[in-house]
C-alpha cells in the first residue's frame, strides 16, 4: 500500500511540475548573456547605464551604443536591452509601449524578442542593416 501511494504522489508531482510552463524550458536570460551573445558576433557593446525614461512594464532598459572593431560610424547606433522576470512579463511590456520612443526622420527602431529578453535598436542614421543580422542571430543563438 505504501509503494502505491509513493508511485501516486511521484505520478502527481510529475505531471504537475510538466504542466506549469507547457511542459517547455523558460526561456530566461540575463543582461550578461545577451551582451555576451552580441559581443560572440563581432559587435562592440559600450555600456551607457540606464534610461530611466524609456521604463517599460517598470523595466529599465540597460543602454549600450554598438560599433565595429574597424568601422567608426559618424551617428553611433545604440540598443536598449530589457530584461523581464519572465516572458509573459516581456509580452505586458509590449502593450506599455505606444508613445514611449520618438524617433526623428532619420533614425529607425527595430524590435527584437527572444524569451524574456526585448531589444531595441536604434540606427541614427537610418542604416538597420549595420548590426541587424548580428543582433538576430546572437538571440537565435541564445534560444538553442
Amino acid at each position: 500500500m505504501q509503494l502505491r501511494m509513493l508511485v501516486a504522489i511521484f505520478v502527481l508531482l510529475t505531471v504537475m511540475t510538466g504542466c506549469t510552463n507547457g511542459g517547455k524550458a523558460a526561456n530566461t536570460f540575463t543582461l550578461e548573456q545577451v551582451a555576451d551573445a552580441i559581443r560572440a558576433e563581432g559587435a562592440e557593446l559600450s555600456p551607457r547605464g540606464t534610461d530611466d525614461a524609456a521604463l517599460l512594464n517598470h523595466v529599465k532598459p540597460s543602454v549600450y551604443v554598438l560599433g565595429h572593431p574597424t568601422i567608426k560610424p559618424v551617428y553611433p547606433h545604440s540598443i536598449y536591452i530589457y530584461v523581464f522576470d519572465s516572458e509573459q512579463e516581456m509580452q505586458k511590456a509590449k502593450t506599455d509601449m505606444s508613445g514611449k520612443f520618438t524617433i526623428s526622420l532619420l533614425t529607425n527602431l527595430k524590435k527584437y524578442e527572444q524569451g524574456n529578453v526585448m531589444i531595441m535598436y536604434f540606427a541614427t542614421d537610418g542604416n538597420m542593416k549595420e548590426f541587424n543580422q548580428e543582433i538576430q542571430s546572437a538571440l537565435q543563438k541564445l534560444a538553442v
